[in-house]
């Protein structure tokens, strides 16, 4: 179904929620922003429902919806929704811009993007140019994983790769980070410092020039 919606296009604006009064809410009037604001891209909008709540909700809202059913640990599924997303669109050849359910969208954010890049992602610095990847900042801030497009096989190889290393709540003895977006920025930082990554801001360039994979 994911190829079908991203269409002749192979694109795709995907988020997932659960049901409840505490995230179903933000995901219906994210779905209302992008129906108000960006029309053209409704029908590469699309939703994964974790339970049939969610799915029942958004379906009835006239949204596309993908219901998965979830493995016996809800933490360890929201833990890794965004990636498994990612990962599934780019191993089936699509483009995908990943996003959180708690935005709303004001224009058509793909025209935002360069496509210069596997990935291209939001950072939460006021002053990139100062403090992104400088070592002493808070790690999380330098990329906001509730923004993230990738495509090719390179992305999925690279988030393969980190989902593989962080596959257990806990890793000998101790848990892992309960915020993705933490533990993704430092694996991120390593692969610069490594020189397996090559990341821009602007003209600025980040990590190893001889890198293959690249991140804006």
């Amino acid at each position: 179904r994911l190829a079908r919606i991203g269409g002749k296009e192979k694109h795709l604006i995907v988020t997932w929620t659960s049901g409840g009064n505490k995230y179903l809410p933000m995901a219906l009037n994210l779905g209302e922003s992008v129906r108000k604001n960006a029309p053209k891209i409704l029908r590469h909008f699309v939703f994964i429902a974790m339970d049939e709540e969610a799915h029942s909700a958004l379906r009835a809202a006239g949204y596309h919806s993908i219901y998965r059913r979830g493995g016996t640990s809800l933490e360890d599924d929201v833990w890794k929704m965004r990636w498994r997303i990612l990962t599934t669109a780019c191993r089936l050849g699509l483009a995908a811009l990943v996003i959180d359910t708690d935005m709303v969208i004001l224009r058509n954010p793909l025209r935002a993007l360069r496509h210069d890049a596997d990935m291209e992602v939001m950072t939460d610095h006021f002053f990139p140019e100062k403090y992104l990847f400088v070592e002493w900042v808070r790690v999380e801030d330098h990329i906001n994983t509730g923004f993230l497009w990738g495509r090719g096989e390179g992305t999925a190889r690279f988030i393969r790769t980190f989902l593989e290393a962080n596959r257990h709540e806990w890793i000998r003895g101790i848990p892992r980070h309960k915020i993705d977006q933490n533990v993704f920025n430092r694996y991120v930082f390593k692969a610069l410092t490594d020189g397996h990554l090559r990341a821009y801001y602007k003209e600025t360039v980040y990590g190893s020039t001889a890198a293959s994979f690249t991140i804006r």
